[in-house]
C-alpha cells in the first residue's frame, strides 16, 4: 500500500472498501490491538498521518535537545570599551534562567516549565556569536577585536560558556571637520556632533551626529538639507587572524580616521499662508 509497516500482518483476505481507506490514509490495515496491549506504536499508526508525523517531529526536538547540552551560566571576559550587558544583549546564546523574578521563589525549589526556561547549547549560533561580537567593537571604533571561547565541561550534558574578548587598540579620531563652519556656532556644533577629537572611531556616534545635524536644519526650515559623511583612514593595517593576534598582545596600533561632516543645507523653505478654520 506505500504506507509505514506495522507490527502487525496484513491479512490475505481484507474488505475492499478497507483496502481503499487504508490507501487513502496512507497507512497499512491492521488489526487494532486491544486497549490493554496497545503499544504507543500502534496508536502513533491508528492516530492517522497528521498526528503521527506532529508526534514524531516533537519526539525528534526531544531527542536533538537531549543530546545538546543545557546552558548553564554565559560569561564576558576581557570588556572594557563595551559592558557585558550589552554584548549578552547581541548574542544568541543565552543561559537558562527563571522566567520572571516574580517567579525566583518558585525556581529555587521547582525547575518546571512553567518557572523556569531552559536553553540548549547550539554550536552553530555560538560561531555567529563570535561575529556579532566582533562587529559591535568594530562599530565602535575596535577594529581588530578578537574573540576566543571555552565550553567547560566539553561533552557534558551541562556546559558553560565564556567569551573572552581580545579588544585591541582603537582606532582613534585625529579630526573632525564641519563644513561649511558657518552654519551654526562653534558652541552649537560642539553640543550637536557627539565624536570627539582622540575618541574611538565610533560608528554609532557618527550616525547620531547626523541624526542631529539634519534634525537642528529642519528646525531652522531647511527640510531639504544634505548631511554626509566621509571618513579617511590612515596607518590601519590589515584585518586579518595574524594582525588581530598581534593587536591584542598591544604590540601594533589601529591608525587613526579624518572625519568630515559635509553639509548641504539647500533653500530654506519658508511659511506661504497660514488658515485657521473653527
Amino acid at each position: 500500500f506505500g504506507g509505514p509497516r506495522l507490527a502487525h500482518s496484513i491479512p490475505s483476505m481484507q474488505p475492499a472498501w478497507l483496502a481503499t481507506l487504508a490507501a487513502a490514509a496512507s497507512l497499512t490495515w491492521s488489526p487494532a490491538p486491544s486497549a490493554g496491549a496497545r503499544s504507543t506504536h500502534d496508536r502513533l499508526a491508528w492516530a492517522g498521518p497528521t498526528k503521527r508525523a506532529a508526534a514524531t517531529f516533537a519526539a525528534d526536538t526531544l531527542v536533538g535537545r537531549r543530546r545538546r547540552p543545557e546552558v548553564l551560566s554565559v560569561t564576558i571576559r576581557g570588556t572594557h570599551a563595551v559592558k557585558p550587558g550589552d554584548i549578552k544583549n547581541r548574542i544568541v546564546t543565552t543561559a537558562s534562567h527563571c522566567r520572571g523574578v516574580a517567579l525566583v521563589p518558585f525556581c529555587l525549589i521547582s525547575k518546571a516549565p512553567y518557572f523556569y526556561q531552559r536553553f540548549y547549547l547550539d554550536r552553530d549560533e555560538l560561531k555567529r556569536d563570535v561575529i556579532r561580537i566582533r562587529v559591535l567593537y568594530w562599530l565602535r571604533g575596535y577594529r581588530l577585536a578578537s574573540v576566543d571561547t571555552t565550553v567547560t565541561p566539553p561533552g557534558a550534558t551541562t556546559a558553560r560558556v565564556t567569551f573572552i574578548v581580545h579588544e585591541g587598540p582603537a582606532t582613534r579620531v585625529a579630526s573632525v571637520t564641519v563644513t561649511p563652519d558657518t552654519l551654526f556656532s562653534p558652541r552649537v556644533l560642539r553640543r550637536l556632533v557627539r565624536l570627539r577629537t582622540g575618541d574611538p572611531l565610533n560608528l554609532n556616534k557618527l550616525d547620531s551626529s547626523v541624526t542631529t545635524l539634519r534634525n537642528h536644519l529642519w528646525a531652522r526650515g531647511n527640510a531639504d538639507a544634505l548631511v554626509d559623511t566621509t571618513v579617511r583612514l590612515s596607518g590601519q593595517p590589515p584585518d586579518d587572524s595574524a594582525m588581530r593576534a598581534a593587536a591584542s598582545t598591544g604590540r601594533l596600533s589601529a591608525g587613526t580616521a579624518n572625519v568630515t561632516i559635509s553639509i548641504t543645507p539647500r533653500a530654506r523653505a519658508f511659511i506661504d499662508t497660514v488658515i485657521v478654520n473653527g
